[in-house]
């Protein structure tokens, strides 16, 4: 019994599709297969499976995360820091915004 699929359907340019397919093909997978496999590859890693170099160094050593060396580094933050969160919020949701 084979298991049910859909169909999915994305955009790209004519000629990264078609480079795609001649680098798949010459390793003996379709373009279908490949992209199937990325989509497995990404489930059973519960991240990204690929390199995504940002150019951003880091120095946090914990590589246990789902996130890319220098991900937390772009939003100036740390994982391992605190997360502090105000038992009461400086503005209301029910007031009118206020302007400057």
């Amino acid at each position: 019994m084979q298991s049910k699929t859909v169909t999915v359907t994305f955009r790209t340019e004519p000629e990264v599709k078609e480079r795609a397919e001649n680098i798949f093909n010459s390793i003996g997978l379709t373009l279908s297969s490949a992209i199937e496999m990325f989509l497995h590859q990404t489930v059973n890693t519960n991240r990204y499976p690929c390199s995504l170099d940002t150019g951003v160094t880091s120095n946090i050593e914990d590589t246990s995360n789902t996130y890319p060396p220098g991900f937390f580094s772009l939003f100036g933050c740390n994982p391992q820091d605190e997360l502090v969160v105000p038992e009461e919020l400086p503005f209301s949701f029910d007031s009118p915004r206020e302007t400057l």
